[in-house]
């Protein structure tokens, strides 16, 4: 409180100190500050998602010269395409996170191989549906995008596993496998629902993150 008092030590006025002021002013810079270094990280992340998915055409380019990228027919995937692509896939992920989510970069390997481990699969997961509705938009397609440039769906099962799975309940896996599918369309359609960009999926993947 400051008060100001006359020659003769009567009081004439009464109001806050200017040490309010100077504490409100620290409160709304302390306040940017925060908020530019969330921006600045979400930045960052964003930047990580976008290396991923251009790490995936990239790849496509170098396997196939002779296509080019504007109005790419997407081809049906095989097993054992998708476990080598993969495996570079949780490469790329894990460059990712070490270059872009933080503190990734300052953990011991051992935590490193444990949140890659329980976060690639969410990761990818969220991002295959995030293609799958870009490439494939229409609610009327049932194809999902397993990396950029392959596809999968109910009518590829035999395709897809090929020989991998000799059983005789072949036909509840598939079963079993198309509901999988079932689930990851209907997210992709949410995605289109609610207009999901870059931003959103780079927000969702640093939550998975932060949550391990």
């Amino acid at each position: 409180m400051c008060i100001e008092k006359d020659e003769h030590g009567l009081v004439l006025q009464e109001g806050q100190s200017n040490n309010n002021h100077t504490t409100s002013t620290s409160n709304i810079q302390n306040q940017d500050l925060e908020s530019s270094a969330q921006t600045s990280l979400l930045n960052k992340v964003l930047q990580g998602i976008k290396v991923y998915l251009n790490a995936q055409k990239t790849l496509y380019v170098v396997e196939h010269p002779n296509k080019t990228l504007s109005n790419l027919e997407f081809e049906k995937d095989k097993k054992s395409e998708w476990n080598r692509i993969e495996r570079y896939c949780a490469y790329v992920i894990n460059s990712m996170l070490n270059e872009y989510f933080e503190p990734y970069n300052l953990m011991h390997e051992s935590q490193k191989r444990l949140i890659v481990k329980n976060v690639f699969t969410k990761i990818t997961f969220l991002i295959k549906c995030y293609q799958t509705s870009i490439y494939f938009p229409s609610p009327e397609d049932n194809r999902i995008v397993t990396h950029f440039g392959f596809y999968y769906s109910q009518n590829t099962n035999d395709h897809y596993f090929g020989s991998e799975f000799l059983m005789k309940n072949v036909e509840d896996f598939y079963k079993l496998h198309n509901q999988y599918l079932d689930k990851m369309r209907s997210i992709s359609m949410k995605l289109i629902k609610y207009e999901f960009r870059d931003i959103d999926i780079a927000v969702l993947s640093y939550m998975m993150f932060s949550q391990e």
